[in-house]
């Protein structure tokens, strides 16, 4: 008698998927890594935006710290199916390669990251407002946000939970010709910039602070 003893191919096993609970476990997780950076890149789309810190905006930091908790625990989940349970799929390669990503990614974050911060010499939004400066030439830092949102030639100057509304024409004082406007070109939101300009004194009924720019520039 004639006994056939079946082999599978491994080209067929690598591009198959997972066969271990291991493996499937890490292809679940990368999965979810996959999601919860779409819903990320989707608020953004709508106009979320970060501040100065890593949990200024909490509904785009809790999608970015579950992408990445999935995505570490996929590539740990993808090198134990691989190296004690003799995973082979591609799919659980690819999960360690994504794990490791993120990993580089995170520890590049914290030994080589330096939080955004005004030149020598340069007034934060923050710094201003504890001590206004009312109608003479200063020179502020923050990041800008709403720029082509608002209804006017403005945007919003951030810095911590402190803001300003920098507008960049249209500013007049009564009897007086109007200033020049300022290009708005060259920048975007969320970048940090440094405006040269004068903070306007509040009126009575005003709840924000204006700031006419003479001049904008990249940090």
């Amino acid at each position: 008698m004639t006994i056939r003893v079946g082999h599978t191919n491994p080209e067929r096993r690598f591009l198959a998927l997972p066969k271990t609970r291991m493996g499937s476990w890490s292809l679940a997780l990368d999965l979810a890594f996959f999601a919860f950076m779409m819903i990320f890149f989707a608020l953004v789309a709508w106009g979320e935006r970060g501040g100065d810190t890593f949990f200024s905006n909490l509904r785009l930091t809790v999608p970015v710290l579950l992408a990445g908790t999935a995505a570490l625990a996929a590539g740990v989940a993808s090198l134990f199916a691989i190296l004690l349970r003799g995973e082979r799929s591609v799919f659980s390669f690819g999960g360690v390669i994504i794990g490791a990503c993120v990993l580089f990614w995170i520890v590049a974050e914290l030994i080589g990251h330096d939080e955004p911060g005004p030149p020598e010499g340069v007034l934060t939004v923050t710094e201003l407002l504890d001590n206004p400066v009312y109608d003479e030439e200063i020179r502020v830092y923050g990041t800008v946000d709403d720029l082509g949102e608002l209804l006017c030639p403005c945007f919003t100057l951030e810095h911590g939970e402190n803001s300003v509304v920098v507008w960049y024409d249209l500013m007049v004082e009564d009897g007086q010709p109007a200033r020049p406007a300022v290009s708005v070109e060259e920048i975007g939101n969320g970048d940090q910039v440094i405006v040269t300009g004068a903070l306007q004194q509040p009126g009575s009924a005003e709840a924000v602070h204006n700031f006419w720019a003479a001049s904008i520039e990249l940090d």
